[in-house]
């Protein structure tokens, strides 16, 4: 969310990486972000361009990270998503913040939530309190990954993950960019891959057992 309120497409909290600005990106007003080029050539999206984007393909999942702890934001987002007819459009955040889940559910209940458990012992908790529509498991760093990896064999994950997709409630892995990090999810029993190299993952998911 900018400075002045406006919900916009961005994963880093600062445009250092990618836009050359150090400056946290939601200190920023929106008419400053309009005027950032990611890479020297990309504009930034606000909320709205991408979910006009998506009427193109309205058949396609679109899951929204909120990747701020904000309730205005969560408030925002949800206004945004409610008068729409699609509802393939799911937010997500973790579970340790699922009170931004709940303020959206409170706007409006008919938005499907998604979640984030953290450490793979929560799986059963999420599933149960908050009956998402998907969960997401894994890491965003080589740290939470060791951890993650780590945490999997002292506890059971398999099991956990049967147990919750028995309830009808997908679950999927990532972010999993190399063979063996597919595979990893695989043989936990994820019916779904997070990636940022799609050739690898189709490779891989062409030939499961090899």
């Amino acid at each position: 969310l900018s400075a002045d309120g406006e919900p916009f497409i961005f994963h880093d909290d600062t445009g250092l990486r990618v836009a050359g600005v150090k400056a946290r990106m939601d200190s920023l007003k929106w008419k400053d972000i309009c005027e950032l080029r990611v890479f020297g050539k990309y504009r930034i999206p606000h909320l709205q361009d991408l979910l006009n984007e998506h009427v193109r393909y309205p058949q396609l999942p679109l899951v929204l990270d909120f990747h701020q702890e904000s309730l205005v934001l969560a408030e925002t987002v949800a206004r945004y998503l409610s008068p729409l007819p699609s509802k393939n459009i799911e937010v997500l955040d973790f579970y340790s913040r699922r009170g931004l889940l709940y303020r959206v559910r409170e706007i409006d209940a008919k938005i499907p939530v998604a979640v984030m458990p953290g450490p793979p012992w929560n799986i059963a908790a999420c599933a149960q309190e908050l009956n998402p529509i998907d969960i997401f498991l894994g890491w965003d760093s080589p740290l939470t990954k060791f951890l993650y990896m780590l945490s999997t064999k002292l506890y059971n994950v398999r099991r956990e993950v049967r147990k919750v997709q028995e309830r009808g409630i997908p679950i999927s892995g990532g972010v999993a960019n190399t063979e063996a990090d597919i595979r990893y999810f695989l043989e936990l029993g994820m019916k779904g891959i997070w990636t940022d190299d799609i050739l690898t993952a189709k490779q891989v998911l062409s030939n499961p057992h090899p």
